[in-house]
Formats: structure tokens, sequence, C-alpha cells
């Protein structure tokens, strides 16, 4: 009998069948090849267990039906991809769209063409012709569909007849070859590990047994089985047209372990259970993705320490790209060497990005956004450090569109202007190579070669992988030494495909991006001991010694399958009763799926690993999949309990990290770590892991991190008052700041507004206010935005509107400030009054320990003196009213100090501080009124505006006289003489304890109030992720008594 079949209990035990029977092959005589046949998944494992079971063979070799398609019917067309069947499609659809009835609206996009392709895929495995559809089945409305597939299918058909070879195409081939084929008649066939085979395959086998020396077949098959018997049903077809076949059973029953989980999941019976103890049987519930891979790494690190091997660990994941992230950073987390069996896609390459990067710069004319994807890609060339310099200053300048020179920038340092030119420079000569609006195919294809060859592309990327090998080995080296390769056929199928359609760049890049997506390339394990992580049809091994499942939830493991298909399975049943066999439809497909996690429960020799999450990643719940429960049922414990799924199952202290991630988890939930730490000695270490985690940040050196100059300002207290964390990350710690861009940002208009009433006052005292008028302004306006600072700026249409707006502004703010002088005896003295080391007033000096004193420094906006009495006046864009909240809190501390800075150096008797508001934010109200503090003596008031003298009212200073002459306490504005130096000694009381308190290191992150809401570095801090902290807010009324109390106090 030429045909034998091995029927098996599962398919590792088809598999020792199939090894046995090659173990008695005479390897001398090379004149008698011996295939083994396998589907494409088992391929790697098949060659790897031959090799172990036989040895090095010249005569035994291992195929899938497509290799073995490339062996004996050689091709003479070129082979076509997934993605460029679909590109053909699309063609093929636009130029029949008239014709089709029941798909009229489906339009002529990729998805419909993938389907469409998908179905004519399906038909020619089951050898089915477009004729043969025509008359498949009499029901009217399955009739008009397939009567559109049949007339798409005919037209791709002759569309790439004598021009391309498909998958399907192939095996049509290796079927018409096996005949005549010299090389079968004198070979024996192996084949095993197949769910079920093709009506295409069917016919292959079926030659094969006709014209070889005979064919072995191995299988997994029983009366009863829950799932399926595809394989099997197979073989019986092919034995009954070639005169039956010799059928063999062969079982292999192992440990009565195995017998009792083969029983339970293949026949659903559990006669009795198989206790194992935890070590050999673990299931663990995790409450997501993440933990679930963070208690499989410590389960395998475990394993290994106690003298396993990585490469004996299998871990089949439900869905890879749901774990991947996880996956690469917990293994790296325990050092665990991992091979994840994954295809990159072609266009997920810098190289391939680079081209479509380039495409979108040049369509849109070199706007800045679409410039810095191309000069931040490894191919542009260009040192990291230029590039980083040349966006700051294109931003900062509001360079875009036209990069033929800069011509601004002139006052940069002398190294940011050199690596800004460098880069542009670059950017030129790569923009040489032009890309036409509207091209063909074929046109646009020659512009990437000559991007390629004009700026060596392809010697970057030997570079790049030399580079990369050089340091470690790296699974994107071994991607890209083949990018090349696989970039040039695809553009070459693209000129074959589509190489005469007219199309836009956006059109071009589509195709160029879909065929790209298509070309997968994989890439081998780096490691011989190393885990092997896959998903469920992606790789199938027998040589497993502790098999691990990850995501066994219901409908993740197996997937559900969803009938969604163009032809779903009621249309391929009404062929079916039409004679019609069309197979595999997604009912089979789901009940092949569940036979797989079967016989892969059957494969493990020592250790079984189960898991599965209760959150899906929206949110959503899971249960865990029925296999779990059977487990369950089959695998009690040696006690005769439950396995019950362990929820937070500890494997031991493996590595210091894993202590520190361990004990931090722990941390989080309230569980005492305290002996452990101490027994493990990582203190220190776990220490610097919980600085992110606890608001109590304290840093070692803060005199020398906060007062590295000496010297320090009230500005730089305010903010450590606001928040000590973002005090340490800008100006008074790692002095971060934002990037500088050519936009008009609020602080820019301040800033404007300052420079031009520090000119315009100073004009008022050289030539008294009368002389001030709106022109003077506007000449002082023009001055101070007249560099390339605010040049650039007026590149930008809305800051160029803002410039307009705010010069009207700070026309308005002039005059009142004109208006106020005119009304008062006071009169401007000094602007921009800077106090400390070298300055015209002296600095005071602060205490912060250990005998270091700390000169202060700053800058005054404006003092007003009439006599012997001064005011301090500070110019406030933003919030113009004093609280005395916020000075309790030291959020406002200036004005008082500023007050003290003047009263020390110049002798003279502090009248009031005021906020002067600057801005009215465009919009119409009245910002004539100070916000500040006064004393309440009736002489001062009426020196400082003439209506209160008039009307005994200041709707300006916000005061006004009592009935009784004295003045009104109502709008908390005037101040005893004492209330006001209790409120100066309050702010200098202050100033020390900040002092202190960062020369101690403090960094924590505690905001006051609404200091989170425009913090610019809330993307790297975590205080508002983490439940159970709260902002620092005074509770409870502040008064001018309350602070006059504790300035008495405190002297």
């Amino acid at each position: 009998m030429n045909f034998v079949v091995y029927k098996t209990n599962t398919l590792k035990a088809a598999k020792n069948r199939i090894e046995e029977l090659l173990k008695a092959v005479s390897r001398s005589d090379i004149d008698s090849p011996h295939i083994v046949i396998v589907p494409d998944r088992a391929s790697l494992a098949a060659e790897r267990s031959m090799l172990a079971a036989v040895g090095g063979s010249f005569n035994i070799q291992v195929f899938t039906f497509n290799r073995y398609a490339g062996l004996i019917a050689p091709e003479t067309l070129k082979p076509l991809s997934g993605q460029m069947a679909v590109l053909e499609m699309m063609k093929v659809i636009e130029q029949n769209a008239d014709r089709l009835v029941c798909f009229s609206g489906a339009g002529n996009t990729e998805g419909f063409a993938r389907k469409i392709y998908d179905v004519i895929s399906l038909l020619k495995y089951n050898r089915i012709s477009p004729e043969k559809l025509l008359c498949a089945c009499d029901d009217k409305a399955l009739s008009l569909k397939l009567k559109d597939i049949a007339l798409v299918y005919s037209a791709f058909q002759a569309s790439v007849e004598n021009r391309y070879l498909d998958s399907a195409d192939k095996l049509e081939t290796l079927l018409n070859a096996v005949g005549s084929s010299e090389q079968v008649k004198k070979s024996v066939y192996y084949i095993y590990d197949f769910d079920g085979l093709s009506v295409q395959e069917e016919a292959i086998v079926e030659s094969l047994v006709r014209y070889s020396r005979g064919v072995y077949a191995a299988c997994a098959a029983g009366a009863g089985y829950m799932y399926s018997n595809e394989f099997y049903a197979s073989l019986n077809r092919i034995a009954a047209k070639t005169g039956g076949c010799r059928e063999i059973n062969v079982r292999e029953d192992g440990s009565e372990v195995l017998s009792a989980r083969e029983k339970a999941l293949l026949f659903g019976t559990v006669d009795k259970p198989a206790p194992l103890p935890r070590e050999e049987f673990t299931l663990v519930s995790a409450a997501d993705a993440e933990e679930e891979v963070f208690f499989l790494a410590s389960y395998i690190d475990g394993y290994v320490r106690k003298g396993g091997r990585y490469r004996d660990v299998k871990v089949v994941v439900s869905d890879v790209d749901e774990y991947r992230n996880a996956i690469r950073r917990y293994f790296s987390l325990f050092d665990i060497p991992f091979y994840l069996d994954e295809k990159y896609s072609l266009d997920s390459h810098a190289l391939c990005r680079f081209v479509s990067d380039f495409f979108r710069m040049k369509r849109a004319d070199m706007r800045l956004d679409y410039v810095l994807p191309v000069v931040k890609n490894y191919f542009f060339g260009a040192e990291e450090k230029d590039v980083f310099l040349f966006e700051n200053f294109c931003l900062k300048y509001n360079f875009g569109y036209d990069f033929s020179r800069f011509d601004l920038g002139g006052d940069e340092p002398e190294e940011t202007r050199e690596a800004a030119e460098r880069v542009r420079e670059r950017l030129c000569r790569l923009s040489q190579t032009e890309v036409p609006a509207k091209a063909t195919v074929a046109q646009y294809v020659n512009v990437v070669r000559e991007l390629v060859r004009r700026n060596d592309l392809y010697g970057r990327l030997e570079e790049l992988a030399s580079r990369l090998e050089k340091n470690a080995p790296d699974y994107y080296a071994k991607f890209s030494v083949q990018v090349d390769e696989k970039l040039d056929s695809v553009l070459e199928e693209l000129v074959q495909t589509a190489g005469g359609l007219f199309a836009d760049v956006e059109k071009f890049l589509g195709f160029f991006s879909a065929a790209a997506s298509d070309v997968s390339v994989s890439i081998l394990p780096l490691y011989a001991d190393c885990v092997e992580l896959s998903n469920l049809d992606k790789s199938l091994r027998h040589d497993i010694k502790a098999l691990a499942v990850l995501g066994a939830n219901e409908g993740k493991l197996p997937a559900k399958r969803s009938d969604t298909a163009l032809l779903n399975d009621a249309n391929l049943a009404a062929l079916m009763k039409n004679g019609m066999r069309v197979a595999p439809d997604a009912a089979t497909l789901g009940k092949n799926d569940r036979q797989s996690v079967a016989m892969l429960l059957l494969e493990p020799e020592d250790r079984l690993y189960v898991s599965y999450r209760n959150t899906d990643s929206d949110g959503g719940g899971l249960k865990p999949s029925s296999f779990v429960r059977t487990l369950q049922k089959v695998h009690t414990r040696p006690d005769g309990s439950v396995a019950e799924a362990e929820r937070r199952p500890d494997f031991g202290v493996h590595s210091r990290r894993c202590a520190v991630y361990g004990a931090l988890e722990r941390g989080a939930c309230g569980l005492p770590t305290a002996d452990e730490i101490a027994a493990a000695g990582l203190a220190d270490e776990l220490k610097k892991f919980l600085c992110a985690y606890t608001p109590d940040i304290t840093l070692d050196n803060g005199r020398r991190l906060f007062f590295r100059s000496g010297a320090a300002s009230v500005t730089r207290i305010e903010e450590f008052y606001k928040c000590p964390f973002r005090h340490f990350l800008s100006k008074g710690g790692l002095m971060l700041k934002e990037r500088e861009e050519a936009r008009l940002k609020p602080t820019d208009l301040g800033s404007i507004i300052h420079d031009c009433l520090e000119k315009f006052v100073r004009f008022i005292m050289a030539h008294g206010a009368e002389s001030a008028d709106e022109s003077v302004m506007r000449r002082i306006f023009d001055g101070v935005t007249d560099g390339d600072r605010y040049k650039a700026v007026q590149r930008d249409r809305l800051s160029r509107h803002n410039l307009i707006r705010l010069r009207e502004e700070s026309v308005k703010t002039g005059m009142e400030i004109k208006a106020q002088l005119l009304d008062s005896e006071f009169f401007p003295v000094e602007c921009e009054a800077e106090f400390g080391p070298h300055a015209a007033f002296p600095a005071p000096s602060f205490n912060v320990g250990e005998g270091a004193e700390i000169r202060f420094r700053g800058k005054i906006d404006r003092i007003d003196r009439c006599r012997n009495k001064f005011i301090i006046i500070d110019y406030k864009r933003g919030q113009s009213v004093f609280k005395e909240k916020e000075l309790y809190a030291g959020v406002k501390l200036q004005l008082p100090v500023y007050l003290k800075v003047v009263r020390d150096a110049l002798g003279l008797e502090p009248a009031g501080f005021f906020y002067k508001k600057l801005s009215n934010d465009f919009v119409k109200s009245d910002f004539k009124e100070f916000g500040g503090r006064v004393v309440d003596d009736t002489e001062t008031l009426c020196e400082l505006d003439a209506a209160f003298r008039r009307s005994g009212a200041s709707s300006r200073l916000n005061v006004r006289l009592n009935k009784n002459g004295t003045v009104s306490r109502q709008s908390k504005t005037a101040l005893t003489r004492a209330q006001l130096d209790a409120y100066v000694n309050y702010a200098w009381r202050m100033i020390e304890q900040a002092g202190r308190e960062m020369a101690d290191g403090n960094a924590c992150q505690s905001p006051y109030e609404d200091a989170c809401e425009y913090c610019e570095f809330s993307a790297v801090c975590d205080f508002g992720d983490l439940s159970g902290r709260q902002v620092r807010c005074v509770n409870g009324a502040v008064t001018a008594e309350t602070l006059e109390n504790e300035g008495v106090n405190g002297q």
C-alpha cells in the first residue's frame, strides 16, 4: 500500500511516529529523497526536531507546500504579494465598476479590494473557477453576489495572466507538475501537524500518493473528539480516491496526568482528577496585561534559578500586539532573553518613513512641521545635536518654506548659528530632488530611486546595521540588512502593477505605504537559550518542557472568529448544498482553534503555567477561558482542594531590581515592607525609586544647587513656595525651560509692556509728564519690537495681529500712567531699580544655616517719591489684586520685600505698595485701579491722588473717608503703619525660612492651590496621577490683624 495513515491521540504522538520512520531511513541513499511536509507555523520547529532526531542528512528535507512548489515547479512568473494583488484588484474593480450590481455601492477602497481578493483566494484554494461560480446557486440574492464576484474574479485572472503567480497559483503549478516530475517519482513523503487540508492541498497529496514511492501521514484524531477531525477527514477523502490506505492506530498514553488532561480537553470527561502541586500547575489571575506579564516574568526567572533553561519555556500569547510592550519591559527587568515571534513590516523601518516624510515635505512646500520629521530621521545624516539646535533656531525665528538662507538670528551663540547652518545646507541639497504634484506611479518610483541614489541611503542603511550589531545582537539590525532588497522589490512591483496610473503625491504614498506594509521581514532568534513567545497560530513545537499560556480569556484564546467575509458561512453552506465544497468556513476555523489549544495543553513535559486577566485594555471586564475551568476540574491540589487562581503570586525575590519593584508594588498597596527591605539591604536603592512615588523629595547639596551663584531673588522664593518641585526643575535648580518659538506668549506681552513703560517713565522723568503724549509711546513701542526676535514673530499672522493690538494697549497704559502722575505729588525717581551685589541699591542678605550668607538681588519696576515718603509700583499683566492669604502662604512676597530694600537703602518712610495692571485683555474695562496697600494717613492719601483731596475718595487707590474724617477700612486697602511694618517683617521671615529649606534640599511635590493648572512641567510630574495627594492651601481668613500678630511675634 502506497498510502499509510497513522492515527494518533496527540500531535506530539504524530510527530514522534514520523520521526521513528525517518530514523530508519538510510542516510547514505542520496538518490531517494525523503520529504517532510508541514504547515508554515511548524516549519522551523520541524527542522530543529528532525535535526535532533536523525542528525545531519542529505536525503531528508523539511518543506511547506509552497516551498516545495518552488523546488518541483520553479517559478517562471513573478510572485504576486498580497498587497500587490490588492492594488491590482483596485485597478480591476475601477475598470469594471459600471458592471457591478450587488457591490455597486461598495466603492473602490483598499478595504473592499482586500475583502474580495480574500474571497477569490479562498475560491482558488478550493479549485473553483469563475465559470463554476456562475452556476453554483439558485438563490437570487446570493446569485447576484456570486455574479459580481465571478466578474471581478475573471477580470483579475485575465489581468495577472502570464505576469504573476500568487500563492494559490503556485500550488496549482505544483499540482500540475507532480505527475511528470522525476523528483516526485523517487521520493517518499511524510505529512503531519496539519489542522486540515484545502481542496488544492488534498489534490496535491492525492497526486503524490499516485506518483511517488509512498506517502506517510500522521494525524491526531479520535471518535468522540469535541472539536475537529478535519485533517483525518481529508486523508480519508484522499484514500477513497486512490484505492484506500493502510490505517495504523498509534497511541501514546504518557503519564496519568496527561491522560486525564487528554480526556478532559478532547472528550469533555473527568473520571478522576489528577492532582498536581503548584510547581507543576500554576494558575494566575491578574488585574491587567501589565500585571499578568510581570507575574509571568517572575515565574520564568524562578524556574531558571531552580535549574531550568530559558529555551525550555514556550509562551503562547492570546495576542502578541496587546502584550508586546509589557513583555519587553518586564522581561528586560528580569534580564530574561526572549524571542518574540513577530514579523517586522517594511513600512515601519526608518528608511521607508524617510522616503514618505520627504514626499510629504515637498508636497507641503517645505513647511517646518513637515521638515522636522525629515531632519530628525537617521537617514537625513545630520548630527543629533545639530538637529536639536536647528529646530530651536527655526522655531524661535519662525523659519519655514524658504530655507535658502537664514536672515535673522545674528545675535544667537556661534555654536547655534553654525549648527543650524549645517542642517540648512544639507536640507537644501536634499530638497534638490524634485517631486511633481501629479505623475504616473512609475515616475514617482523613479523619484524614490533618485532620492536613494543621490543621498546614498543604502550606504547609510549598511552603516546603521553595522553600528547596531557592534553593540549587541539586535533585531533592528537584522531587519535593516534586508531592507534595501525588500524596498527595491516593492518599487519594482509598484511599477509592474500600477506604473501607468496617474496619481498625486498623497495617492502615490498610499500605494507605497500599502505595498511596504504588506512586506514582512521575519527575524530568527538571536540567542540559542531564550524564551520563545508567539501567538497560537504562529508556531508549533513538540519539545516543550514548561508551557506558559498568557491571556487565557474567553474570546481571546482561542480568538473568536468573526463571520464577516463577503461570502459568509451561510453562503458557503448554500454552495455546499449545490455540491460545491468551499472550506474552511469561520465555524470550522473556530473548531480548529479550540483543537489547537487542547493539543497545545497536552505538550508540556514538566510544567504548565496559565494566566488570565480581569480587565481589557479599554477597561471592560474579562472572564477566564473555558479550558481554564476544565484544567481546574482535572488538576486538583494533592490535598484534594481546588487549584484556585492566585491573585498576587509570590515566586520569590530573584533579583535586586525585581526586589525593589516588588517592594514598591506592595508599598503602594499599603502592606508593610520595612523588614523585607532591611533584610535585603535595599533601603537606599528603594528610596531612589520612591522619589517617583512620594511627595517627600530631599536633595543632597541643596545649597550648592539652589544658591550656586551666592544670590537669590524674591521671584525664586515665591516660585519655591508655589511648589518646591517646580522650583527644582526650573530656574532655581535644573534650569529647564520651554523651547522658544516665534509666537507671542503671555510672558512676551508682559515683557514688551514692561520695556515700553520703563522707557516711557524715563522720558517723563527727563521731560515732564505734560510732554509724554501718545506719539512718544508709539515710538517707544516700535523701538522695543524692532529686533530679530520680533521680526520673526511678525511672520506669524496671529502674532502680528496681537502686536498691533498690544501697541494700542501700551498707549492706553502710558496715558493712564501720565494721568496718574499728573494727579499725584509723588513722582518717579527710579525705574527698573536693581539691588544686589554691584547694583545701585545695597543687597540685603539672609542666613541659610551653618554661617552661610546669601545675598539678595532683584529689580524694582518703579519707585515714586514725595519728600521723605515713597511707594513701590510693580507692573502686572495678570492678576493685580493683593491678597493677605497669598502673602501668608509665601507666594506673594515681592512688594513688602521691596519696601524693606528701599527703606533700608534710602532711609525713607514707606507709604505703600501697589500692583499696576497693564492689560485690559483687549476688552473694555477699568484698569486704572492700583491693587495694593497704603498707610491710612490722610495727608499721604491726598498727596497720592488729587481726587482724594477734592472729594475724600479715590477710585484709583480704592479708599475713601468716613463721615467722621477717618479712613474707611471697608476696602481693606488702608493699613496702619504698624501693620505695614508687620507685612514687611513677615515677608522677610518667609524669605529666611525658604532659604533654609532650599539649602536643606527641599524639592517636594507640594503645590499651593492651583499651581498645577498652568505648570509647564506637568508631563514629568506624577502629583496628579496618584490618589491621596492634596494641594497646600491656607484655611480660614487671613487679615491685616493676622499678619500684624505674626509680624510682632516673629520679631
